[in-house]
């Protein structure tokens, strides 16, 4: 998804503010939907005794997640830069408490298409979630789990940092949504899936899923992310980088350290329990050839917190 999703989710959600004083039964139903880019999911092993995958609907359900999320950048000596990316760790945690539900797509409505499932997500009382309970998400897509469209809906009279804190949370939960092959999968059998990341076009991540398990409509997955700058080149416009305003750097190399396990209901709308966290180092050199940016991206979800 391009980065402007965000501030276009951001009017969306000041639309609803504006407009919604007294909700109807769907709060999302005036809300103008914003299309997701199509994840490619590319099936690498079909595994043992392998069977269909798909979501079934999902009754109302209660969970908590976590979110997690830091950002560090540094200018180091080149001599002195390690290029790999050190271990899973994002000190920013968010925790948001959740409902969410699942069921066959209605009919669209502006700027959506034909999908199959619809998911809904409202965000209780407690945790991080401060003035923002309330604050809704829904998104279509296929009974693979793969997303085309989102919706936003923000309370009235939340405050506007308890909505961005929430927004954040709600839109790693699209980046990380579970995407399973049309093709069958069983024990062992593995797949990735390659997307941007859910409001920052500057990475693109390819997920390698391996089905651990399979009991039902239950799926044990074990994860591993791997994510890389979408452009190889970067522009420093920024008063406060001293010489390296106004210059170009490019990638000079890029490594992710991960871990994760989770498991999937496939009748629930989100991973009902474990984690998947990620850190990435991303190096950019420039025309003064002793120096580095170094840049660790960490990112987190914890399910049933």
């Amino acid at each position: 998804m391009i980065r402007r999703l965000t501030s276009a989710l951001a009017a969306s959600a000041a639309l609803a503010l504006a407009g919604c004083s007294a909700p109807a039964q769907d709060p999302l139903a005036e809300v103008p939907a914003f299309a997701v880019d199509a994840p490619t999911v590319t099936l690498l092993s079909p595994g043992t005794d392998p069977q269909p995958v798909e979501y079934s609907a999902a009754p109302e359900w209660e969970s908590t997640v976590a979110v997690s999320h830091g950002i560090e950048q540094r200018l180091a000596p080149a001599a002195e830069v390690d290029a790999a990316a050190p271990s899973a760790q994002a000190p920013d945690r968010v925790v948001v408490p959740l409902t969410a539900t699942a069921g066959p797509a209605p009919k669209p409505g502006k700027g959506e298409d034909e999908a199959a499932r619809r998911v809904d997500i409202t965000v209780g009382a407690g945790g991080d979630a401060g003035s923002a309970e309330g604050f809704a998400l829904a998104w279509r897509g296929s009974v693979q789990g793969a997303i085309d469209t989102v919706k936003v809906y923000a309370p009235e009279g939340s405050a506007e940092a308890d909505r961005e804190r929430v927004e954040s949370a709600l839109l790693a939960l699209v980046s990380a949504a579970v995407v399973f092959p049309d093709q069958p999968v069983g024990v062992g059998g593995s797949w990735t899936v390659t997307n941007r990341v859910t409001g920052d076009s500057s990475l693109v991540s390819t997920t390698t899923y391996t089905l651990t398990r399979r009991e039902g409509e239950t799926v044990g997955l074990d994860v591993e992310v791997e994510q890389r700058p979408a452009a190889s080149t970067l522009r420093i416009d920024n008063g406060d980088s001293g010489a390296l305003d106004g210059q170009s750097l490019f990638v000079e190399g890029a490594s992710t350290t991960s871990r994760g396990s989770i498991e999937v209901d496939l009748g629930r709308a989100l991973p009902t329990r474990g984690q998947v966290s990620s850190t990435t180092r991303v190096v950019y050199a420039g025309p003064s050839g002793d120096l580095r940016v170094v840049q660790d991206i960490s990112r987190g979800i914890e399910y049933g917190a």
